[in-house]
């Protein structure tokens, strides 16, 4: 069985590695920094683009992972790129015989086979599509 990372971007595991790459970001380009101290200016500015690429990479390092946040979710299986959904745009959502279907308001349907993934993954992901919908359960 295949084990699905789930990634709530709005976390504090999230925060402690945005917050420290804003913060040196924007100390690396102030002009007092970049004149006086050349070495932790660029120090900084490379720690912070470090730190972004971790965040931002997460997406490529895992197989299956689901992202999320109170407006919408990415979920990702077995693809270089992932599916956004924006939780108000769902029309309705059913999970049967390990297939989850996701229909957009605007027509579009998705399968995604859960049957390879562990079940507390399963219901993980359903919970997180009840928790956020505003459509129906179909």
């Amino acid at each position: 069985m295949k084990k699905i990372y789930f990634d709530k971007l709005n976390s504090w595991k999230n925060a402690i590695l945005i917050v420290p790459a804003v913060i040196l970001l924007l100390i690396s380009g102030l002009s007092f920094f970049t004149d006086q101290f050349d070495g932790f200016s660029k120090a900084a500015s490379g720690i912070a683009n470090l730190l972004m690429v971790i965040f931002f990479g997460k997406m490529f390092f895992f197989k299956n992972y689901v992202s999320w946040n109170n407006l919408g979710f990415n979920i990702k299986f077995k693809k270089v790129f992932g599916e956004n959904f924006s939780f108000n745009k769902i029309e309705y959502y059913n999970f049967e015989c390990g297939i989850l279907n996701i229909k957009k308001t605007n027509g579009k349907e998705y399968q995604f086979n859960l049957n390879d993934f562990i079940e507390s993954d399963q219901k993980k992901l359903l919970r997180i599509l009840e928790d956020n919908t505003v459509g129906n359960i179909g």
